[in-house]
């Protein structure tokens, strides 16, 4: 793997040989050469595809390892740069837009693939996310975008927003390049064998995260998939977080998906198919906070039907006039707005409200309203949070 100029043999001769190794502190001073001049110096380095594409870029920094390459054919899916998923095939070594090494895996989903990349022209270690190549990711990359310039622009930089530091398409796949963070808070509780976060590191997570979803709800942002694998700590050393992936996300007022949200933290008006607004993520929010301090979920359903049973076995029946004309009412209730039964997987009968949530939280008065008025049936009753931070369980100490 090598930057550009580390072809020695091809390496112009206005270019010193002392840039000639990939490590990050001979990158002080980035070398940059235009397409033409890739051609010209290091052709054979390229692949035939490669020859054709350099030719559109004006900055080239690193050309990755001939050996890292997929060669291109007309005969397969996007001349073989995608597999049969629509994802982009990466190999490790090889660059992206003749920028980026490609590092390591960082994670994968439904929207594509993330990896940890060098960027050549910087000198930093960054996080590229690469979605899949198909037109409903492509659209909601550009919302993505959108959503992400938003929150940006409106953060100074203390909210605990990630930061999108550019975007480009390559291969027909829209990337995006992020901030690199740490652990995630599901990192750090798998590493931790599942033992819960102390209080009040749980607080100060709590805090950084409302401060980022105050924003949201100001500029009418619904994030969509708040999720503990989410919310990613800055660096080891710190207890100060940033909220990722807004790849589900929207403007509450252009809506796309009806059904979002990770099965653990989905809230039960979008179970029902119900009309949703940034409330959701408070939802998704509460269950987190709950889960940093138990070291567990609090709602682990199996399926959807199993996630309401749980809801309703520790938070009781749902207002009758909240969920009636619900579009997926029979799914979980009778027509009357009953709770259908419920059995645990012993078969045992869970009536509503029969495992209380005061009992699974520990003996802290705060803390139990807090988390209670996150977990309200009625998103219009649910804590804001500008609400949440005020609370007291918050503002004390």
């Amino acid at each position: 793997m090598h930057p550009i100029s580390s072809l020695n043999a091809r390496l112009p001769s206005k270019v010193s040989k002392k840039y000639c190794s990939s490590s990050i502190d001979r990158l002080k001073s980035p070398i940059c050469l235009t397409g033409l001049e890739v051609i010209k110096t290091m052709n054979d380095a390229l692949t035939e595809y490669e020859l054709k594409e350099v030719v559109n870029y004006s900055e080239v920094y690193f050309i990755g390892d001939h050996k890292s390459k997929i060669h291109g054919s007309l005969r397969e899916l996007n001349w073989g740069y995608d597999d049969n998923d629509a994802n982009y095939k990466v190999l490790i070594g090889d660059h992206l837009a003749y920028r980026y090494e490609i590092l390591s895996m960082l994670g994968k989903g439904s929207f594509g693939q993330v990896f940890k990349c060098l960027d050549y022209k910087t000198s930093e270690q960054v996080a590229v996310k690469i979605l899949k190549n198909k037109a409903k990711f492509h659209k909601q990359g550009e919302v993505e975008i959108s959503i992400l310039k938003t929150l940006n622009e409106a953060d100074n930089g203390d909210l605990s927003i990630v930061r999108m530091i550019r975007y480009f398409t390559f291969r027909c796949h829209i990337c995006i390049v992020f901030e690199l963070l740490s652990l995630s808070v599901y990192d750090f509780l798998r590493k931790n064998h599942y033992r819960g976060f102390a209080m009040q590191a749980v607080k100060e997570v709590a805090v950084k995260m409302l401060g980022a979803l105050k924003l949201m709800r100001e500029k009418e942002i619904v994030h969509g998939d708040l999720k503990p694998e989410n919310i990613l700590f800055i660096s080891e050393n710190t207890w100060g977080v940033k909220i990722i992936d807004y790849g589900s996300g929207c403007f509450q007022s252009k809506q796309i998906y009806t059904y979002i949200q990770s099965r653990f933290y989905r809230c039960p008006e979008v179970m029902l198919g119900m009309k949703y607004t940034p409330s959701i993520d408070m939802w998704s929010f509460g269950c987190i906070i709950v889960e940093m301090v138990r070291g567990y979920p609090l709602f682990p359903g199996k399926n959807e039907e199993d996630l309401m049973g749980r809801i309703i076995e520790i938070l009781g029946s749902p207002p009758r006039d909240l969920i009636i004309n619900s579009p997926r009412l029979e799914i979980f209730f009778d027509k009357s707005g009953t709770p259908l039964p419920y059995f645990d997987s012993k078969g045992h009968l869970r009536p509503p409200g029969c495992n209380p949530l005061r009992y699974l939280l520990p003996s802290n008065e705060d803390f139990y309203n807090f988390i209670h008025k996150c977990l309200e049936w009625d998103p219009l009753q649910r804590l804001t949070p500008s609400d949440a931070l005020i609370h007291d369980w918050i503002a004390k100490n």
